[in-house]
């Protein structure tokens, strides 16, 4: 999945993990497996990004389950799986800054927009519409259009 062998992988460890991840993707990833560790959650699972043997970053997702324990109650063996979700993340991450981009111009445009459901429900209504009606998003969205006070 990152390019490399399990022999150049060897010896495989925690630190082999840490090695490959992004480093934003660090300390969050380094929170759920505490959990997992310290038996607060029963098992890890993180989206990260790893670097390939290219030098390119890859979208996994990591997923595992402690297996077995130390007497002490310390993490002995885990088991887990890395899935390659590269396609779905970056599909993911274009349609979240789509949506940024159509909420820029939904709330900066001069004209009163609204969306509404087939029974006439209020489901958004832009900042100029709120503005010039003096009313709130909880005023409006989810009320029938015709019982606001525009």
């Amino acid at each position: 999945m990152i390019g490399y062998t399990l022999d150049e992988l060897q010896p495989i460890s925690i630190q082999t993990w840490e090695r490959f991840a992004h480093p934003e993707d660090l300390k969050i990833s380094s929170q759920k497996l505490k959990d997992c560790f310290e038996k607060k959650s029963d098992y890890y699972d993180c989206e990260c990004r790893m670097k390939h043997k290219e030098g390119h970053w890859i979208w996994v997702l990591d997923k595992g389950k402690v297996i077995s324990w130390t007497k002490e109650g310390l993490p002995l063996m885990m088991f887990g799986t890395h899935t390659d979700i590269t396609e779905t993340k970056t599909s993911e991450l274009k349609l979240e800054e789509m949506a940024k981009k159509f909420q820029g111009i939904f709330d900066s445009t001069f004209q009163f927009i609204g969306f509404l459901n087939p029974d006439g429900i209020l489901l958004e209504a832009n900042q100029t519409a709120m503005d010039f009606a003096g009313l709130s998003k909880e005023d409006l969205i989810g009320k029938p259009f015709w019982e606001c006070y525009w």
